[in-house]
């Protein structure tokens, strides 16, 4: 075998093995813009202050609880805000999460509070870890529920103190993890809602619109078809329920998001939709 042969077949050799390694980057390259744009949806629902509670008509309070979506460093975050006409001149809460280890505590000491937020880390709480799966016990998180309590709190304009108020206890349903779909890319976890939400559309567009008319009449009356119709719905039925059946197939939905989003042809709006690159309006690719 001549040196050139040897050669060649070591490159071969060569780019065979790395061929997992290059493959994973050409996808990364078509797939990445679409998981940013599908995480970033995924996070302004899910941001600090995107949902306010009150607490007993005393304040307004948003949590943020860190988890394996989240960029290091991972914090926990409250924000609290005076409700109108009720500005706080000084207020200390406790903060408390349980799981069925251990209990976690952060003390929060704050003064002049008025409707423009204020934001304080929780660094004691761990982030929404799943532990492990008990066949007894279920599913096991780091923690499960938490209390906010009042330690001491007084108004500004109003002759009202409080002190050792306990609040209600909240429990974490853990939809983040459990009803959200995830990827793992390059060592980050990236929510994909936004783009199952693209498939689940394609998925009915084939099932409920291709093939049938565009105007369906429904009548309480039978209406007679004409054998030519009756003939081609007998030819043609087949063979467009095995179109819907291999373009429903999950691979293939796959392969029409990535389709769509790689060519730049179609861009993944902020309302989880495909549309027109160049569209004027907001019109999505399916309807």
């Amino acid at each position: 075998m001549s040196i050139s042969s040897s050669m060649m077949i070591f490159k071969l050799l060569t780019f065979l093995r790395n061929f997992p390694v290059f493959w994973r980057g050409l996808l990364g390259f078509f797939f990445r813009k679409s998981y940013i744009q599908s995480h970033k949806i995924w996070i302004k629902s899910n941001r600090l202050c995107s949902d306010w509670y009150n607490y007993d008509s005393m304040f307004e309070y948003s949590v943020y609880f860190a988890s394996i979506a989240d960029s290091e460093p991972r914090k926990s975050m409250i924000a609290i805000r005076a409700l109108e006409g009720m500005d706080i001149d000084q207020l200390s809460i406790s903060f408390e999460a349980e799981s069925i280890f251990a209990r976690y505590v952060d003390t929060i000491n704050l003064k002049n509070i008025s409707k423009k937020p204020v934001f304080c880390l929780l660094p004691n709480l761990p982030q929404q870890d799943f532990i492990q799966s008990h066949e007894k016990i279920g599913l096991i998180f780091a923690w499960d529920s938490y209390r906010l309590d009042i330690l001491d709190l007084k108004f500004s304009n109003i002759d009202r103190k409080i002190t050792n108020h306990s609040g209600i206890t909240s429990h974490l349903s853990h939809t983040w993890l459990l009803n959200s779909s995830w990827v793992n890319y390059q060592g980050k976890c990236w929510n994909t809602d936004a783009i199952e939400e693209c498939k689940r559309t394609f998925y009915l567009w084939w099932n409920f619109r291709f093939g049938k008319p565009k105007v369906i009449v429904y009548s309480p009356y039978r209406i007679k078809a004409s054998k030519i119709k009756v003939l081609k719905n007998i030819l043609l039925q087949p063979i467009i329920n095995l179109i819907i059946w291999i373009a429903t197939r999950n691979a293939a939905l796959s392969f029409q998001f990535w389709i769509a989003t790689s060519s730049n042809l179609f861009i993944l709006t902020d309302d989880s939709r495909l549309q027109w690159r160049w569209s004027t309006e907001s019109k999505p690719f399916v309807n």
